[in-house]
């Protein structure tokens, strides 16, 4: 319904309900125990690690950009934290290291370890090619 409804990068990677929000002893939200029941939920389990070359390599930058591990290759930038200034931050990195011209809108279409990496390599094979 929401994939129908909203652009990608607005659509959630898991949703999880519950009775009430967890709160602390003032009687706000415990984000650390929300953190903690949404980590249980098992979502990246079945998500294959990021494979060998691009792929890891932009796991490993979106780890340190975002101060996160990156287990999955289709985990989203945005779910782990990132935002519009991160993002710029993410992309500016991919041209300086991989030369390869990814538009910003390709994040917030496509938010994946997998999708960016196939973006960068795509722009290799037309750097190759002389198409750009």
């Amino acid at each position: 319904f929401l994939r129908e409804r909203l652009p990608g990068y607005m659509v959630p990677d898991q949703l999880l309900v519950l009775e009430s929000f967890p709160l602390s002893g003032n009687g706000k939200i415990d984000r650390d125990e929300l953190s903690r029941l949404l980590d249980g939920t098992g979502a990246d389990t079945a998500d294959e690690p990021p494979r060998e070359g691009i792929e890891s390599e932009l796991a490993e930058l979106w780890s340190d950009l975002l101060d996160c591990p990156v287990r999955g290759r289709s985990q989203s930038f945005f779910a782990l934290g990132g935002d519009s200034i991160t993002a710029t931050r993410m992309i500016g990195q991919v041209r300086a290291r991989y030369g390869a011209e990814v538009p910003l809108r390709l994040l917030f279409d496509r938010p994946t370890v997998a999708d960016l990496a196939a973006a960068v390599e795509e722009q290799g094979e037309h750097y190759e090619e002389g198409v750009l």
